[in-house]
Protein backbone atom coordinates (compact mmCIF):
# COMPACT_ATOMS: atom_id res chain seq x y z
CA UNK A 1 0.00 0.00 0.00
CA UNK A 2 1.26 3.47 -0.85
CA UNK A 3 2.21 5.49 2.21
CA UNK A 4 1.67 9.24 2.19
CA UNK A 5 4.32 11.13 4.20
CA UNK A 6 3.23 13.70 6.74
CA UNK A 7 4.37 16.59 4.56
CA UNK A 8 1.46 16.05 2.20
CA UNK A 9 -0.80 17.95 4.56
CA UNK A 10 1.16 21.08 3.66
CA UNK A 11 0.11 20.95 0.02
CA UNK A 12 -2.93 22.97 -0.85
CA UNK A 13 -4.83 22.33 -4.06
CA UNK A 14 -4.10 25.58 -5.86
CA UNK A 15 -0.58 26.99 -6.22
CA UNK A 16 -0.28 30.57 -5.02
CA UNK A 17 2.98 31.34 -6.83
CA UNK A 18 3.74 31.25 -10.55
CA UNK A 19 7.42 31.20 -11.52
CA UNK A 20 7.97 32.30 -15.11
CA UNK A 21 11.13 31.17 -16.89
CA UNK A 22 11.55 33.23 -20.08
CA UNK A 23 14.60 31.17 -20.97
CA UNK A 24 16.87 28.64 -19.31
CA UNK A 25 19.97 30.48 -20.41
CA UNK A 26 21.99 32.88 -18.27
CA UNK A 27 24.74 35.43 -18.77
CA UNK A 28 26.66 34.03 -15.80
CA UNK A 29 28.24 30.66 -15.16
CA UNK A 30 27.93 30.22 -11.40
CA UNK A 31 29.61 27.03 -10.22
CA UNK A 32 27.05 26.63 -7.43
CA UNK A 33 24.02 26.95 -9.72
CA UNK A 34 21.74 23.92 -9.45
CA UNK A 35 19.81 24.54 -12.68
CA UNK A 36 20.42 22.47 -15.80
CA UNK A 37 20.63 24.68 -18.90
CA UNK A 38 20.15 22.13 -21.65
CA UNK A 39 16.90 23.62 -23.00
CA UNK A 40 17.21 26.15 -25.80
CA UNK A 41 13.54 27.13 -25.79
CA UNK A 42 12.24 30.67 -25.21
CA UNK A 43 8.81 31.93 -24.28
CA UNK A 44 6.84 34.35 -26.43
CA UNK A 45 4.52 37.04 -25.16
CA UNK A 46 1.26 35.40 -26.25
CA UNK A 47 2.09 32.19 -24.36
CA UNK A 48 3.00 34.20 -21.26
CA UNK A 49 -0.30 36.12 -21.38
CA UNK A 50 -2.28 32.88 -21.56
CA UNK A 51 -0.35 31.39 -18.64
CA UNK A 52 -0.97 34.49 -16.55
CA UNK A 53 -4.67 34.39 -17.41
CA UNK A 54 -4.86 30.77 -16.24
CA UNK A 55 -3.02 31.55 -13.01
CA UNK A 56 -5.05 34.68 -12.29
CA UNK A 57 -8.21 32.65 -12.78
CA UNK A 58 -7.45 30.47 -9.77
CA UNK A 59 -9.77 31.03 -6.77
CA UNK A 60 -7.09 32.64 -4.61
CA UNK A 61 -7.14 36.34 -3.89
CA UNK A 62 -3.45 36.72 -3.07
CA UNK A 63 -1.02 35.53 -5.73
CA UNK A 64 2.68 35.92 -6.45
CA UNK A 65 4.42 35.93 -9.82
CA UNK A 66 8.20 35.69 -9.93
CA UNK A 67 10.88 36.03 -12.57
CA UNK A 68 13.78 34.04 -11.24
CA UNK A 69 16.06 30.97 -11.53
CA UNK A 70 17.56 32.05 -14.86
CA UNK A 71 18.32 35.67 -15.74
CA UNK A 72 14.96 37.35 -16.58
CA UNK A 73 16.49 40.51 -18.07
CA UNK A 74 18.07 38.74 -21.05
CA UNK A 75 15.02 39.95 -22.98
CA UNK A 76 14.24 43.32 -21.42
CA UNK A 77 11.44 44.14 -23.87
CA UNK A 78 9.60 40.88 -23.10
CA UNK A 79 10.12 41.41 -19.38
CA UNK A 80 8.61 44.91 -19.51
CA UNK A 81 5.59 43.79 -21.55
CA UNK A 82 4.96 40.92 -19.15
CA UNK A 83 5.18 43.16 -16.08
CA UNK A 84 2.77 45.68 -17.59
CA UNK A 85 0.32 42.91 -18.41
CA UNK A 86 0.51 41.60 -14.86
CA UNK A 87 -0.14 45.07 -13.49
CA UNK A 88 -3.22 45.34 -15.73
CA UNK A 89 -4.59 42.13 -14.16
CA UNK A 90 -4.67 43.51 -10.65
CA UNK A 91 -8.13 44.10 -9.22
CA UNK A 92 -9.92 43.63 -5.85
CA UNK A 93 -10.16 39.89 -6.53
CA UNK A 94 -6.57 39.52 -7.73
CA UNK A 95 -3.89 40.86 -5.42
CA UNK A 96 -0.75 40.08 -7.41
CA UNK A 97 2.70 40.45 -5.94
CA UNK A 98 5.51 40.64 -8.52
CA UNK A 99 9.08 39.66 -7.68
CA UNK A 100 12.08 39.92 -10.00
CA UNK A 101 15.45 38.38 -9.16
CA UNK A 102 18.47 39.46 -11.21
CA UNK A 103 22.23 39.12 -11.11
CA UNK A 104 22.43 42.78 -12.13
CA UNK A 105 24.60 42.43 -15.23
CA UNK A 106 21.81 43.79 -17.46
CA UNK A 107 20.30 46.18 -14.93
CA UNK A 108 21.17 49.19 -17.10
CA UNK A 109 19.53 52.58 -16.67
CA UNK A 110 16.45 52.04 -18.92
CA UNK A 111 15.58 48.73 -17.23
CA UNK A 112 16.52 50.03 -13.80
CA UNK A 113 14.31 53.11 -14.21
CA UNK A 114 11.39 50.93 -15.36
CA UNK A 115 11.69 48.77 -12.25
CA UNK A 116 12.40 51.53 -9.73
CA UNK A 117 9.35 53.52 -10.86
CA UNK A 118 7.15 50.55 -9.95
CA UNK A 119 8.74 49.44 -6.68
CA UNK A 120 6.28 49.18 -3.80
CA UNK A 121 5.03 46.63 -1.27
CA UNK A 122 3.68 44.47 -4.10
CA UNK A 123 6.50 44.93 -6.59
CA UNK A 124 9.89 43.75 -5.36
CA UNK A 125 13.35 43.59 -6.86
CA UNK A 126 15.75 40.94 -5.56
CA UNK A 127 19.42 41.30 -6.42
CA UNK A 128 22.00 38.53 -6.17
CA UNK A 129 24.96 39.84 -4.20
CA UNK A 130 27.27 37.55 -2.24
CA UNK A 131 29.31 40.32 -0.66
CA UNK A 132 32.65 41.88 -1.47
CA UNK A 133 34.32 41.40 -4.86
CA UNK A 134 36.46 38.42 -3.87
CA UNK A 135 33.55 36.42 -2.45
CA UNK A 136 31.11 37.43 -5.18
CA UNK A 137 33.50 36.56 -7.99
CA UNK A 138 34.64 33.33 -6.32
CA UNK A 139 31.63 31.48 -7.78
CA UNK A 140 30.07 33.91 -10.24
CA UNK A 141 31.75 34.09 -13.65
CA UNK A 142 30.62 36.01 -16.71
CA UNK A 143 29.72 33.60 -19.48
CA UNK A 144 32.19 33.87 -22.34
CA UNK A 145 34.20 36.62 -20.62
CA UNK A 146 36.95 35.04 -18.50
CA UNK A 147 38.93 37.39 -16.34
CA UNK A 148 36.23 40.08 -16.14
CA UNK A 149 34.74 40.73 -12.70
CA UNK A 150 31.02 40.04 -12.45
CA UNK A 151 31.02 42.04 -9.23
CA UNK A 152 32.31 45.22 -10.89
CA UNK A 153 29.53 45.22 -13.51
CA UNK A 154 26.73 44.27 -11.12
CA UNK A 155 27.80 46.67 -8.38
CA UNK A 156 27.88 49.58 -10.84
CA UNK A 157 24.13 48.99 -11.30
CA UNK A 158 23.30 47.92 -7.74
CA UNK A 159 24.88 51.02 -6.24
CA UNK A 160 22.32 53.18 -8.06
CA UNK A 161 19.30 51.40 -6.58
CA UNK A 162 17.11 52.72 -3.71
CA UNK A 163 18.35 50.75 -0.73
CA UNK A 164 15.07 50.55 1.20
CA UNK A 165 13.03 48.98 -1.61
CA UNK A 166 15.41 46.26 -2.77
CA UNK A 167 16.12 42.84 -1.27
CA UNK A 168 19.63 41.41 -1.37
CA UNK A 169 19.83 37.65 -1.92
CA UNK A 170 23.17 36.44 -0.60
CA UNK A 171 24.32 32.86 -1.18
CA UNK A 172 26.71 31.56 1.46
CA UNK A 173 29.21 28.83 0.59
CA UNK A 174 31.76 26.86 2.62
CA UNK A 175 34.63 28.37 0.64
CA UNK A 176 33.61 31.91 1.60
CA UNK A 177 32.23 31.32 5.08
CA UNK A 178 35.40 32.75 6.59
CA UNK A 179 34.47 36.12 5.05
CA UNK A 180 30.82 36.00 6.12
CA UNK A 181 31.04 38.84 8.61
CA UNK A 182 32.92 41.15 6.22
CA UNK A 183 30.48 40.37 3.39
CA UNK A 184 27.41 41.06 5.51
CA UNK A 185 28.94 44.27 6.85
CA UNK A 186 29.63 45.41 3.30
CA UNK A 187 26.02 44.84 2.24
CA UNK A 188 24.49 46.48 5.31
CA UNK A 189 27.00 49.34 5.45
CA UNK A 190 26.13 50.04 1.81
CA UNK A 191 22.63 50.89 3.02
CA UNK A 192 20.67 47.77 2.06
CA UNK A 193 18.20 46.84 4.78
CA UNK A 194 16.34 43.89 3.27
CA UNK A 195 18.52 40.80 3.38
CA UNK A 196 17.88 37.18 2.49
CA UNK A 197 20.70 34.80 3.43
CA UNK A 198 20.76 31.37 1.83
CA UNK A 199 23.30 28.61 2.46
CA UNK A 200 24.37 26.58 -0.55
CA UNK A 201 22.76 23.18 -0.14
CA UNK A 202 24.26 21.46 -3.16
CA UNK A 203 27.64 21.06 -1.53
CA UNK A 204 28.65 19.36 1.70
CA UNK A 205 29.62 21.45 4.73
CA UNK A 206 32.26 20.21 7.16
CA UNK A 207 31.89 20.55 10.93
CA UNK A 208 34.29 23.55 11.01
CA UNK A 209 32.28 25.16 8.20
CA UNK A 210 29.03 24.65 10.13
CA UNK A 211 30.61 26.12 13.25
CA UNK A 212 31.72 29.16 11.23
CA UNK A 213 28.21 29.48 9.78
CA UNK A 214 26.75 29.45 13.27
CA UNK A 215 29.15 32.17 14.42
CA UNK A 216 28.35 34.23 11.34
CA UNK A 217 24.58 34.06 11.80
CA UNK A 218 24.93 34.87 15.50
CA UNK A 219 26.79 38.04 14.54
CA UNK A 220 24.29 38.94 11.82
CA UNK A 221 21.23 38.50 14.04
CA UNK A 222 22.89 40.49 16.81
CA UNK A 223 23.59 43.33 14.39
CA UNK A 224 19.97 43.43 13.25
CA UNK A 225 18.64 43.20 16.81
CA UNK A 226 20.94 46.01 17.93
CA UNK A 227 19.20 48.56 15.69
CA UNK A 228 15.46 47.70 15.78
CA UNK A 229 14.51 51.31 15.04
CA UNK A 230 15.69 50.79 11.46
CA UNK A 231 12.93 48.18 11.01
CA UNK A 232 15.18 46.00 8.96
CA UNK A 233 14.02 42.87 7.19
CA UNK A 234 16.11 39.74 7.67
CA UNK A 235 15.02 36.41 6.21
CA UNK A 236 16.76 33.20 7.19
CA UNK A 237 13.94 30.65 6.78
CA UNK A 238 14.07 30.67 3.02
CA UNK A 239 13.68 28.28 0.11
CA UNK A 240 14.48 24.69 1.01
CA UNK A 241 13.56 24.82 4.70
CA UNK A 242 10.26 26.61 4.23
CA UNK A 243 7.07 25.27 2.67
CA UNK A 244 7.18 27.70 -0.25
CA UNK A 245 8.00 25.06 -2.85
CA UNK A 246 4.63 23.37 -2.23
CA UNK A 247 2.88 26.59 -3.22
CA UNK A 248 4.69 27.01 -6.54
CA UNK A 249 4.10 26.11 -10.15
CA UNK A 250 6.57 26.78 -12.97
CA UNK A 251 5.74 28.05 -16.43
CA UNK A 252 8.77 26.83 -18.32
CA UNK A 253 10.47 28.26 -21.37
CA UNK A 254 8.74 25.57 -23.49
CA UNK A 255 5.28 26.95 -22.55
CA UNK A 256 4.48 23.99 -20.26
CA UNK A 257 3.38 24.11 -16.64
CA UNK A 258 5.67 22.08 -14.36
CA UNK A 259 5.35 20.86 -10.78
CA UNK A 260 7.67 23.56 -9.43
CA UNK A 261 10.79 25.50 -10.41
CA UNK A 262 13.11 22.82 -9.06
CA UNK A 263 12.46 20.54 -12.04
CA UNK A 264 14.94 22.82 -13.80
CA UNK A 265 17.62 20.78 -12.03
CA UNK A 266 16.77 17.92 -14.41
CA UNK A 267 18.02 17.73 -18.02
CA UNK A 268 15.32 19.02 -20.33
CA UNK A 269 14.55 15.76 -22.12
CA UNK A 270 14.10 13.91 -18.80
CA UNK A 271 11.70 16.27 -17.04
CA UNK A 272 8.55 15.61 -19.06
CA UNK A 273 7.03 13.48 -16.31
CA UNK A 274 6.69 16.63 -14.22
CA UNK A 275 4.55 18.48 -16.76
CA UNK A 276 1.17 19.30 -15.19
CA UNK A 277 -0.43 21.29 -17.99
CA UNK A 278 -0.13 23.78 -20.81
CA UNK A 279 -1.80 26.96 -22.04
CA UNK A 280 -4.52 24.97 -23.86
CA UNK A 281 -5.51 22.49 -21.14
CA UNK A 282 -4.63 24.54 -18.06
CA UNK A 283 -3.16 23.06 -14.86
CA UNK A 284 -3.98 19.51 -13.77
CA UNK A 285 -4.25 19.94 -9.99
CA UNK A 286 -4.84 16.24 -9.33
CA UNK A 287 -1.64 15.36 -11.18
CA UNK A 288 0.18 18.03 -9.19
CA UNK A 289 -0.81 16.39 -5.89
CA UNK A 290 -0.04 12.91 -7.27
CA UNK A 291 3.46 13.95 -8.33
CA UNK A 292 4.20 15.41 -4.90
CA UNK A 293 2.92 12.16 -3.41
CA UNK A 294 5.18 10.11 -5.68
CA UNK A 295 8.23 12.25 -4.93
CA UNK A 296 7.69 12.01 -1.18
CA UNK A 297 7.26 8.26 -1.40
CA UNK A 298 10.46 7.85 -3.42
CA UNK A 299 12.48 10.19 -1.22
CA UNK A 300 11.27 8.74 2.09
CA UNK A 301 12.78 5.35 1.23
CA UNK A 302 16.21 6.92 1.74
CA UNK A 303 15.39 8.12 5.25
CA UNK A 304 13.52 5.53 7.26
CA UNK A 305 12.72 6.07 10.03
CA UNK A 306 12.28 9.76 9.33
CA UNK A 307 14.82 11.77 11.36
CA UNK A 308 12.41 14.73 11.40
CA UNK A 309 9.79 13.15 13.63
CA UNK A 310 11.19 14.20 17.00
CA UNK A 311 12.94 17.36 15.85
CA UNK A 312 12.04 20.51 17.79
CA UNK A 313 12.10 22.51 14.55
CA UNK A 314 9.79 20.21 12.62
CA UNK A 315 7.00 22.81 12.60
CA UNK A 316 9.19 25.30 10.75
CA UNK A 317 11.04 22.95 8.44
CA UNK A 318 10.09 21.04 5.33
CA UNK A 319 11.20 17.89 3.56
CA UNK A 320 13.82 18.88 0.92
CA UNK A 321 12.20 17.56 -2.24
CA UNK A 322 14.24 19.94 -4.44
CA UNK A 323 17.43 18.46 -3.00
CA UNK A 324 16.12 14.95 -3.61
CA UNK A 325 15.47 15.74 -7.27
CA UNK A 326 18.95 17.19 -7.69
CA UNK A 327 20.62 14.21 -6.00
CA UNK A 328 18.61 11.74 -8.08
CA UNK A 329 19.64 13.20 -11.41
CA UNK A 330 23.18 14.09 -10.35
CA UNK A 331 23.62 10.58 -8.93
CA UNK A 332 24.54 11.85 -5.45
CA UNK A 333 23.98 10.17 -2.09
CA UNK A 334 20.71 11.75 -0.96
CA UNK A 335 21.00 10.40 2.59
CA UNK A 336 24.29 12.21 3.00
CA UNK A 337 23.01 15.46 1.52
CA UNK A 338 19.83 15.18 3.58
CA UNK A 339 21.81 15.12 6.83
CA UNK A 340 23.86 18.05 5.56
CA UNK A 341 20.60 19.89 4.84
CA UNK A 342 19.30 19.01 8.29
CA UNK A 343 22.39 20.42 10.06
CA UNK A 344 22.20 23.71 8.17
CA UNK A 345 18.42 24.04 8.49
CA UNK A 346 18.58 23.71 12.28
CA UNK A 347 21.13 26.51 12.49
CA UNK A 348 19.12 28.83 10.25
CA UNK A 349 15.79 28.15 11.93
CA UNK A 350 17.21 28.63 15.42
CA UNK A 351 18.69 32.02 14.58
CA UNK A 352 15.61 33.10 12.65
CA UNK A 353 13.57 32.57 15.80
CA UNK A 354 16.02 34.79 17.69
CA UNK A 355 15.40 37.82 15.48
CA UNK A 356 13.66 40.32 17.75
CA UNK A 357 10.69 42.52 16.76
CA UNK A 358 10.17 44.96 15.16
CA UNK A 359 12.82 43.55 12.84
CA UNK A 360 10.91 41.48 10.28
CA UNK A 361 11.90 37.89 9.60
CA UNK A 362 9.94 34.86 8.56
CA UNK A 363 7.00 35.29 10.93
CA UNK A 364 4.55 35.01 8.04
CA UNK A 365 6.03 31.66 6.99
CA UNK A 366 5.86 30.40 10.55
CA UNK A 367 2.20 31.42 10.77
CA UNK A 368 1.51 29.74 7.45
CA UNK A 369 3.07 26.48 8.61
CA UNK A 370 1.01 26.49 11.79
CA UNK A 371 -2.16 27.30 9.85
CA UNK A 372 -1.59 24.47 7.37
CA UNK A 373 -0.88 22.03 10.18
CA UNK A 374 -4.05 23.06 12.00
CA UNK A 375 -6.09 22.81 8.80
CA UNK A 376 -4.75 19.32 8.14
CA UNK A 377 -5.68 18.14 11.63
CA UNK A 378 -9.23 19.39 11.22
CA UNK A 379 -9.48 17.61 7.88
CA UNK A 380 -8.36 14.26 9.29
Amino acid sequence: MKVKPNDLHKIIKYPSQLDISFTEQCNQDCDYCWADKSAKTRLDYNAIKKAIDIFCGLPLREKTVTFTTNEPLLDAALYKKTVNYLLSKRNPDNSIRIITTTNGILLTKPVRDFIVERLNDNFWLNISLDGLRQSHDAHRKLRGKPGISAFDISWKHFSRLPRDKVRVISTITPSEIGSFRQNMDFILDSGFRNLDVFAQMYTLWSEPDLAALERGLRYLVARFNKNPEERNNLRLLNRLWGDTHYAKVLFGSDAKFYLFEWVLAIPYLRRRKFIIGDILSGIDFDKRIALFDELFYSASKYNSPMPCKGCEYNTFCSYPLPLFLWCTYQKRDFSRYFMNFCSIAKIFIRFSLEVAPPVKNESDSIKLNKYLNATAKRAC
